[in-house]
């Protein structure tokens, strides 16, 4: 069976998923290939499956209008690779902008190829707070995919509900699976919580918080700022490391707020993208993860912070309900905008290290069970195999 993944970002999160599923995969298929941006992060030359770094659109150095007009070739660069691979399945792993990679999935479909696509965000364009002409088109481009697909993948139950009541998708062309441990992130050897801290000139006595990611204003950051007067009160030593680049569509000022509260002791911020090569350190660094979301679909991040043995502080909502383990691995807080009820966990969670120290145990050891890739691709090999067979199955009858 002959696979062709498409992740037109290439860098990020998405990124570092699709690598890891795609390692998990290769031993399951025939032939693997990935067709990505041409300014793939990874090394291609360390994967044990061919990729091809031919997309245009993802280059953070040029504007949004660039980064769109070089996207444009995405879906004639799609169809040709489809037919020199000639894959029994093509999964998409999300799209970079929908109004275009919907000729992407269209024209795949009517070569008579399976297509399964991975929902991450079943709408992030809401998800970021645009609600913009624009951003209601992205959404019907974005209905139209959903209906192509043979087979839709998402990471909670959440996004599958949002799926079937928003676009009417049916139950049964959803599979829910989990994300995966990303193993490009826990790479041996880890640094020990002393060496990450010397690295990152973080004193050995801070008790200290990780908000990690991208600073959309979804996310909640601003309501976790306006909790750290009540937290540093009652811990004196408490450091937050904000660690992610800004969103050009956030307008919040995150800086400014911290100095306004005179937070410049106990909040530092990274607002830069961070490497993968860094990653690590963040999270050896930190002695919990803060997740004050506001919207969200599901996030690497928790189990990102599971690999590293790290607890979390996430509030109720979206996915996180469906992943955090509440006083397992970590708190959950039922009223996201409660900045009092956030401060409280932060206290709890910072002031009992002999409990942050059982629920890190336990977020390791949920990583590498639960969130096993083994398991993830097996179940989506399944899915290629029921499909491609039902293709075959359906040119037969023609």
């Amino acid at each position: 069976m002959k696979i062709l993944m498409i992740e037109p970002l290439g860098f990020s999160g998405i990124c570092y998923y699709t690598a890891s599923l795609c390692r998990a995969l290769r031993p399951l298929v025939e032939d693997l290939t990935l067709l990505t941006s041409r300014h793939y992060e990874l090394d291609i030359n360390q994967e044990p499956y061919t990729i091809l770094p031919l997309l245009g659109g993802m280059n953070r150095r040029q504007s949004k209008v660039l980064r769109a007009f070089d996207a444009l070739r995405n879906p004639f660069i799609t169809i040709n690779v489809a037919r020199k691979v000639q894959p029994d399945v093509v999964h998409f792993q999300d799209v970079f902008i929908p109004t275009i990679e919907v000729t992407s999935v269209a024209l795949t479909r009517r070569q008579g190829i399976g297509v399964v696509y991975t929902v991450h965000d079943v709408d992030r364009f809401t998800l970021l707070g645009e609600q913009s002409v624009g951003s209601k088109l992205l959404a019907i481009a974005l209905n139209r995919i959903y209906h192509m697909a043979d087979q839709l993948i998402v990471h909670s139950q959440y996004s599958a509900n949002e799926l079937q009541s928003r676009f009417k998708i049916d139950g049964a062309r959803i599979m829910h699976m989990p994300i995966g441990v990303l193993d490009v992130h826990t790479a041996e050897p880890l640094p020990s919580q002393a060496e990450a801290r010397q690295r990152l000139g973080i004193a050995s006595d801070r008790i200290v918080a990780l908000f990690f990611g991208s600073l959309k204003k979804a996310k909640g950051l601003d309501y976790l700022l306006r909790s750290l007067p009540l937290v540093v009160k009652q811990l004196p030593n408490f450091l937050l490391i904000v660690a992610g680049s800004p969103r050009s569509e956030n307008t919040i000022d995150y800086t400014s707020i911290a100095k306004d509260l005179g937070l410049d002791n106990f909040v530092r911020f990274d607002t830069r993208y961070v490497p993968l090569q860094k990653i690590a350190d963040y999270f050896m660094a930190c002695d919990f993860v803060v997740l004050p979301y506001q919207k969200v679909y599901q996030s690497a991040v928790v189990v990102t912070a599971y690999a590293f043995g790290r607890p979390v502080v996430a509030t109720r909502v979206g996915g996180l309900l469906e992943v955090v383990e509440d006083g397992q691995t970590g708190y959950l807080i039922d009223d996201p905008t409660d900045t009092k009820l956030l401060a409280d966990a932060i206290i709890k969670m910072g002031s009992d290290r002999s409990e942050r120290s059982r629920m890190g145990s336990n977020a390791k050891t949920v990583a590498y069970t639960k969130y096993s890739w083994s398991t993830i691709a097996r179940e989506t090999s399944d899915i290629y195999t029921a499909l491609a067979s039902g293709m075959s199955n359906s040119s037969l009858d023609k």
